[in-house]
């Protein structure tokens, strides 16, 4: 069978690797001996299948080029495809998908799967394979034809002996397959992954056609359904040479178990698991008969059986003695395990587990002369009743690789002498009543790598010498056991672990520190370690690979960080004492399945960042203190099975998107602060289960659609699985808050007490059939209570008090009177128990029940009659733990965690509702001893099944972790050369990168134009050349205005500005004249344009003027130079085109420039002293000059005029108003040539300075000047009239 719950994956249609192996190298040898008749003669391809196998190609979507070689005349040399040397006809065709990847056990092939890689076929088989006649092999298998239902042609190909089409087809099975009349094997299974599969792919409504097939001897059809075949028994047995039958997970129908049925020559191998082929409790004796199988997989096949158990088929083992393999898993068998065992030499793989055998091991196995002992190398007995202790008789089997033993009732300690079982890979002892500590000689096992010790009685300390030499070991669990783990810190472990579960043991005080050398963590249990402290840096060091991670109830404090796991895809950190706020790096853990922070010192808001986890199923947030409102991007999270806000500080109304979380399973918002009503929406999640909005400030009425949610509301409607990683749910439910984890599934729970509703109790409530506990207490609700609530059958809490009810209590609730009965079973109720049955009286009530005995007589006669009735009522306060006991007793309901919902006080159960002190001693002891029967029997019955059930977790769990470490390693050397390739990229382009920013420093222009086009930086390049294009038609705007030969600077200036912007919008070079269009045409086209040919030419327009500077100017400018030789590249190169650019005018006068530098101390003032001084000195413009700055620069500028020019008349306007009144006075008789002043000064003095015909002005700092409606801008544009051109200095021309 193909395994989905097993440790080492033994699929049927695998395992007869050897069978198989022998039928090809006959098949082979036969095209050999073929082939060597005509070893001299090399024939070629014939061109008719030729063309067909091209036609056969363009039908093929080919992405990983597998067919590459398909092409040429030459078909014969093709890839997968071989020829006759005699004729050139095609005799092979083989297109398997190379990813498949085999599994062995030993040197056993026991599974295959398909791996990682796109490397299958896909697209439809066209019919031009019908041209090859000649064809006996073909082999299609693992490919993806979007599982079309496979070609009839085929049948059409009678010389085939090999046809694989497994993994491949769906549809119907056709029956022409029968016109096959060589076919030596058929493998027609469809198993499509390694762990999981589906079943029912293709269908196969009769097998009559296989009497066509008389040479078959391999026929597999795992996978597909062949429930219509009633007669598939009888079609079968006709095939009398047949060796493999494969019908693994076939849905069988039903056959006659005394049809005679003779395979006993020929069959070798079968494989019937997953499948019901009895009626009653009787094993067909065909089964029963084989005598030459080596092979035989039945597990599955009796459980379902009518009849109950089955006893284990002791026949198999007496009538067959060649067996090899052996699978009887999961049939229910009972009885001791068989004593025969020991007479099976061949023997090497024994899988009885999941069922309920009883005995020790020793008497199957202890005999010491068994041959078994020499070949038995795989020993599962895992999930059933075995007893005793583990004595020597397993101590020389010393082939065995795995032992499985898990789920028993093995006691006494572990045997010291494991070590001797050299070859042992995985051993597995968890869930039984194991004793003592664990041997240090466990650590000199170094071929072990999966070791399980979990949910035992083992206690002592495990220190570095437990793990000194298991140089293999990848799996550890000791979890569940009295143990204390005292590894030394220092030491560094042999071994890589893939998992690591030490949960419930005592890892404590801190984070275990030898963890620090494991890389290869994908699961680490440190759940109720008692570890406290913070979480370590070097944790996030080794975190990088978990994939799943619990911490969960411990005293870990401090803050989380996340944000480096990006593999994980659970994590629970529950019920610790961690605070601050939640990380915002949650869009790098889209990977994220579960999250479990609740009942920590958590805060703030919720971070928005949480909604990107789009494939998120659980959210526990409760027991915090988050505030704020339900975040909207939730409604985008559509798979969310849990969200559990509970016992937080939220507030806002309950949002009416809420119902866009169709898949939402379990919804608490209990303990907060939500006001408003309840909205209609909640009634659009169909799949809701437990609902609870408890103790907030809701208010309205209940909505009337309740019955619209579907599950509480079908009677039929199923259990499933919405809590996976079984994370702790908490749940309050009649006045105990338990923890749910696995049985979260079958509890159906409204809750909607303590808030302000009001209204009547719709009658939609009363069809949620499904209702498990309904609690509406503590509200303000009216009315009376609905009579059909008696519909809810399955209601075990009922909660209707303190509300404003009015009204007969309906026949099915009886009224409750009279003295309460002071048995066990009721003494553990308190006064809130009673509350609304005014008529009940006595203890544990104060209301004390008046009159005598012959009262009570009178009450109970009146009740006496409805005693049952009342026994039922009560019991809807009986404790959680009892209802989970009677509805877990189904066998479709295995409870896990029952050790998690233990109680404190008595259990309810039987005895006599009225039961008083006097009753007789001799009654209550066998009350007691019922009670304790059924207690054990259904603890037997719990502790079996939850065995089982982790039993299955594990193994498949184990299956998945073998694909893994096969898959992983191929993985990262992949992903390792994808990443050096792109690191080698990135320093290519980094280096590219300095040598480009060197270029600029260095100021070389050529060399970084080059290397920009050799980066080919098409953004880049776009920028420069545009800039180029502006360049050409800035200094072609230049030279025109010196050719014209303008008097006046400042309509010269507005002329070129107004052509320079109509030449910048059209199109480049229509406004340039006719040489200067050429030329940037010319560019234009050229592939190798020059990038610097604009800033030349504007270069030798804009410097054509050489201006002569007096002593004066020479000297401050002397000084710029100087000054300026040590600013930037950028500074100085603006300080100079600046100079010409505002000098280029045949008047030699300025028509508005500006200033620009983006920090301080880079030379504005000087620069623009410089300009004055040159001005006076050399074109004879003394003034006067309007300077306005900051007032905290004026004294700076004053310095500088004192400075650098002295004999510049440079006054400063400031100070008082009757200051600033002589200072007027003065200038009105004494001249200057420069006024400095500040913007405050601008609007007070406006009317003094507007009278003043300024030749310049000059803003510095203008950039501050941002509006162009504020007064102060509005004053200086006013004042532009009196103004012949302004200036600014870092900042913007007015």
């Amino acid at each position: 069978m193909r395994w989905a719950h097993n440790t080492i994956p033994m699929a049927s249609s695998r395992t007869a690797s050897m069978i198989f192996l022998s039928f090809a190298l006959l098949v082979f040898s036969t095209f050999e001996r073929a082939s060597c008749a005509a070893a001299f003669t090399n024939a070629t391809c014939i061109e008719r299948e030729r063309e067909a196998l091209l036609e056969f190609k363009r039908g093929l979507v080919d992405k990983s080029n597998l067919l590459s070689s398909w092409v040429g005349d030459d078909c014969c040399s093709w890839k997968g495809v071989r020829c006759s040397k005699l004729t050139g006809r095609v005799l092979k065709l083989d297109l398997r998908s190379p990813c498949v990847v085999p599994f062995y056990f030993g040197d056993v092939l026991l599974d295959q799967f398909l791996g990682h890689g796109n490397c299958t076929l896909t697209g439809h088989i066209h019919p031009s394979l019908a041209e090859l006649q000649h064809l006996n092999y073909l082999d299609l298998s693992w490919n993806n034809f979007s599982y079309a239902e496979i070609p009839e042609f085929l049948g059409s190909l009678s010389n085939l002996v090999y046809l694989n089409l497994s993994n491949v087809f769906a549809g119907k099975v056709p029956c022409h397959l029968g016109n096959l009349s060589n076919l030596q094997y058929l493998d027609l299974n469809n198993f499509r992954d390694f762990i999981q599969y589906v079943s029912g792919y293709a269908t196969v409504n009769n097998l009559e056609w296989l009497s066509g097939l008389p040479s078959l001897k391999h026929l597999d059809l795992s996978g597909n359904s062949v429930r219509n075949a009633q007669q598939w028994l009888q079609s079968i047995s006709m095939l009398s040479s047949l060796q493999f039958l494969g019908l693994a997970d076939c849905s069988l129908p039903i056959s006659d178990s005394t049809l005679q049925v003779n395979f006993s020559t020929s069959l070798e191998f079968l494989d019937l698991c997953g499948n019901n082929i009895g009626i009653g409790s009787t094993i067909p004796n065909w089964l029963l008969n084989l005598s030459s199988t080596t092979h035989l997989d039945l597990s599955g096949v009796f459980s379902n059986f009518d009849g109950g158990a089955v006893s284990f088929p002791t026949e198999i083992i007496n009538n067959n003695k060649q067996l090899a393999f052996l699978d009887l898993r999961y049939n229910s068998m009972r009885g001791e395990l068989p004593k025969n065992l020991s007479n099976l030499c061949h023997l090497f793989a024994l899988k009885l587990g999941g069922n309920d055998l009883t005995g020790g091991i020793s008497a199957a196995l202890g005999n010491p002369f068994s041959c078994l002992q020499n070949t038995l190398r795989y020993l599962d007995l895992q999930g059933n009743k075995i007893s005793g202790r583990l004595g020597d008789e397993i101590r020389h089997f010393k082939n065995l690789e795995y032992i499985g033993l898990s789920g028993n009732s093995i006691e006494g300690p572990i045997p010291v002498y494991l070590p001797q079982l050299s070859s042992l890979k995985e051993l597995d002892l968890g869930y039984n009543n194991l004793t003592g500590g664990i041997p240090e000689s466990i650590g000199q096992m170094s071929n072990l790598f999966y070791l399980v010790l979990s949910n035992n009685l083992l206690k002592g300390v495990v220190t570095e010498l437990h793990l000194a030499n298991l140089t293999s070991l990848t799996w550890l669990d000791i979890s569940s056991n009295e143990l204390a783990v005292k590894i030394n810190p220092k030491v560094v472990p042999s071994f890589q672990l893939n998992l690591i579960d030490m949960s419930n043991c005592k890892v404590r005080p801190q984070f275990p520190a030898w963890l620090r050398a494991q890389r290869n963590i994908s699961e680490l249990d440190l759940s109720n370690a008692s570890i406290s402290g913070i979480i370590p840096n070097w944790f996030h060091n080794i975190a990088f690979n978990i994939e799943i991670l619990y911490l969960s109830s411990n005293e870990l404090s401090g803050e989380i960080s996340l944000c480096n796991m990006k593999s994980l895809r659970g994590f629970d950190i529950s019920n610790n004492k961690l605070s601050g706020t939640l990380p915002e790096c949650w869009k790098r853990l889209r990977q994220l399945e579960a999250i479990n922070l609740g009942n920590n010192q958590f805060s703030g808001l919720v971070p928005t960042s949480l909604c990107s986890i789009k494939e998120l199923s659980f959210l526990g947030l409760h027991g915090d203190a988050f505030s704020g409102s339900i975040l909207k991007c939730l409604s985008t999270m559509t798979y969310l099975n849990v969200l559990d806000l509970s016992r937080n500080k939220l507030i806002g109304r309950i949002p009416s998107w809420i119902g866009r979380m169709v898949e939402l399973r379990m919804l608490n918002l209990e303990f907060n602060s939500f006001y408003g009503e309840i909205p209609m929406s909640i009634c659009k999640l169909g799949y809701l289960r437990v609902l609870n909005l408890a103790h907030n400030n809701l208010s309205g009425s209940i909505p009337l659609c309740f019955d619209n949610l579907t599950t509480m509301s079908d009677p039929k409607y199923p259990g499933e699985t919405i809590n996976p990683y079984w994370f702790g749910v908490e749940v309050h439910m009649k006045s105990i808050t338990l923890i749910y984890t696995s049985v979260l599934r079958y509890l159906f729970s409204i809750d909607l007490s303590n808030n302000r509703l009001n209204g009547d109790i719709p009658a939609g409530l009363t069809r949620l059939c499904n209702l498990e506990n309904l609690n509406l207490s503590q509200n303000d609700l009216w009315g009376g209570i609905p009579p059909k609530i008696a519909n809810l059958k399955k209601l075990e809490s009922l909660d209707l008090s303190i509300n404003q009810l009015s009204g007969p209590i309906p026949q099915s609730l009886s009224e409750l009177s009279g003295p309460i009965p002071s048995s066990a079973h009721l003494s553990t109720f308190t006064n809130e128990s009673y509350l609304g049955n005014d008529a009940l009286c006595g203890p544990p009530l104060s209301k004390n029940c008046s009159g005598d005995h012959g009262q009570f007589d009178d009450i109970h006669k009146q009740h006496g009659d409805d005693s049952a009735e009342l026994q039922k009522k009560v019991r809807t306060r009986v404790s959680a733990e009892y209802w989970l006991r009677v509805n877990c007793a189904y066998p479709d309901k295995q409870l896990f965690d029952w050790g998690m919902m233990r109680l404190h006080r008595a259990q309810y159960g039987i005895g006599d509702a009225f039961a008083t002190e006097a009753d007789d001693h001799f009654s209550k002891k066998r009350d007691a001893e019922r009670l304790s029967r059924l207690e054990e029997e259904e603890k037997n019955l719990i502790e079996t099944r939850k065995r089982k059930f982790f039993a299955e977790i594990l193994n498949a769990f184990r299956e998945f972790h073998l694909q893994n470490q096969a898959t992983l390693k191929r993985q990262k050397q992949r992903n390792d050369g994808v990443q050096a390739w792109h690191a080698r990229q990135r320093q290519r382009a980094t280096r590219a990168e300095k040598l480009r920013f060197q270029a600029l420093k260095a100021d070389d222009q050529e060399a970084y134009m080059r290397m920009v086009k050799e980066s080919k930086n098409e953004r880049l390049t776009m920028l420069l050349e545009e800039t180029n294009k502006l360049l050409v038609n800035l200094g072609a705007a230049v030279q025109r205005q010196k050719d014209a030969g303008y008097s006046d600077a400042i309509e010269h200036l507005k002329d070129s500005e107004t052509e320079l912007d109509a030449s910048s919008s059209g199109t480049p070079g229509e406004y340039l004249p006719e040489e200067d269009a050429d030329i940037t045409d010319s560019d234009r086209n050229d592939d190798s344009s020059d990038l610097l040919e604009g800033q030349r030419q504007y270069n030798s327009a804009i410097h054509a003027i050489q201006e002569k500077a007096s002593t004066l100017i020479s000297a401050i400018l002397a000084f710029a130079f100087l000054f300026l030789s040590f600013l930037k590249l950028y500074v100085r190169v603006h300080m100079f085109v600046l100079l010409s650019a505002c000098l280029q005018s045949s008047a030699g006068r300025l028509a508005g420039c500006e200033f620009t530098a983006d920090e301080m101390g880079l030379g504005k003032t000087i620069q623009t002293i410089s300009l004055v001084a040159y001005l006076l000195e050399n074109k004879g413009v003394t003034g006067p000059h309007l300077i306005i700055a900051p007032k905290a620069v004026l004294p700076n500028w004053m310095n500088e005029f004192t400075t650098w020019a002295p004999s510049i008349g440079a006054v400063l306007y400031d100070g008082r108003l009757d200051e600033r009144k002589v200072l007027r006075e003065r200038l009105s008789v004494n001249g200057f040539n420069v006024l400095i002043t500040h913007y405050n000064l601008i609007m007070k003095d406006k009317t003094f300075l507007k009278k003043i015909q300024w030749h310049y002005m000059i803003i510095d700092e203008g950039h501050r000047l941002k509006s162009s409606t504020c007064s102060l801008v509005q004053t200086l544009n006013a004042g532009t009239d009196f103004i012949d051109a302004a200036i600014t200095v870092n900042g913007d021309f007015f």
